[in-house]
């Protein structure tokens, strides 16, 4: 009996709820306005969502996540690169966490703090010094090139995806990007 009755209260929420009316509804919701234009001054300094920065003319800028400050499409023989520049808060989890995220995506492994340290070139930039790893799928090829900068209050994530033949192609220009990089507070 209280199936039935259950099936029935079921039936006329149903009915009621169908329309014959074959009508679309839209929404539109409010969406922040970054500033999307990058200024470059004379000495090809660009600078863009608090950044400034000097890239290889070759680089294109392209669109990414809504996490990213920057994003670019790096040409090489084999393709096209893609490299982002993220913000995070605080420490963003460290690097064991970050390196170890970045080898699952490349279907690797997780490595111990040591091990990774071991594989980190300590970097000298022009204005912040900063920590960068090559991560290498030897059997299918992908790979990442990332850079750590800490900062006070936040850290910076660079990193490009790419194959890893493409990596000795970038890299001095990998390097120099992030080398120029300048955060605004």
């Amino acid at each position: 009996m209280e199936v039935s009755r259950i099936f029935i209260y079921s039936i006329c929420i149903l009915i009621i709820s169908c329309s014959s009316e074959k009508n679309i509804r839209a929404y539109k919701l409010e969406k922040k306005q970054f500033s999307k234009s990058i200024v470059k001054d004379d000495q090809g300094v660009n600078s863009f969502n608090d950044l400034s920065y000097e890239k290889p003319d070759t680089w294109i800028s392209s669109s990414g996540s809504s996490m990213r400050l920057l994003s670019f499409s790096i040409p090489y023989s084999k393709g096209l690169g893609d490299l982002s520049v993220i913000k995070l808060n605080s420490r963003g989890g460290g690097i064991q966490s970050n390196v170890n995220r970045w080898r699952r995506q490349l279907d690797l492994p997780a490595l111990s703090i040591d091990e990774i340290k071991k594989k980190i070139s300590m970097m000298t930039g022009n204005h912040f010094n900063y920590e960068m790893i090559e991560l290498v799928n030897d059997e299918d090829g992908r790979s990442f090139l990332c850079a750590i900068f800490f900062l006070d209050e936040n850290t910076y994530f660079v990193k490009v995806s790419l194959n890893m033949e493409g990596i000795s192609e970038i890299k001095s220009d990998f390097i120099k990007f992030c080398s120029s990089l300048q955060f605004s507070k």
